[in-house]
């Protein structure tokens, strides 16, 4: 007996659903694979296809707090291409998240053996890249600004 919705219902729902994916099981079932991170990512991708805007700094605000603390170096990828291929560009709530914690943690993630960010990287999420790009620009020129502003 199936008991879906759109079979007790009768008729599948007019809205399109977002992606739902296997979040329970897979997602949260491991903190070693960057589960927290991405579920995260999942509820703000619900909160901004509902239109819930507590939901999503919610998510974005317990995202913040996982991001760095749950990678690994293949989850590194994963997550930061989770959350490019799930939001708009003009959304910038997690991709500022992302590319803040890069900026300032830049030294753990490149140094070593465990380097989580490579040549691999930048080449496959050419948006991340940009951004982080970006950033690092602006970056620079405020501190080049404040240095000009110190030997004067």
């Amino acid at each position: 007996m199936n008991t879906s919705p759109a079979v007790e219902f009768g008729h599948p729902s007019p809205i399109p659903s977002p992606n739902v994916r296997s979040l329970p099981y897979t997602t949260l079932s491991s903190m070693e694979n960057g589960g927290l991170s991405k579920f995260h990512v999942h509820m703000y991708e619900q909160g901004e296809y509902f239109q819930i805007h507590d939901l999503k700094e919610k998510a974005k605000e317990h995202f913040k707090e996982s991001f760095l603390r749950d990678l690994d170096r293949l989850f590194f990828r994963s997550t930061v291409n989770e959350v490019y291929c799930s939001t708009i560009k003009t959304d910038r709530g997690l991709r500022d998240i992302v590319i803040e914690t890069v900026l300032n943690d830049l030294p753990t993630l490149i140094d070593g053996t465990s380097t989580y960010l490579d040549k691999e990287d930048l080449q496959e999420m050419p948006e991340f890249t940009v951004d982080l790009c970006m950033a690092s620009l602006v970056q620079n020129a405020y501190l080049m600004g404040i240095i000009s502003e110190c030997t004067q």
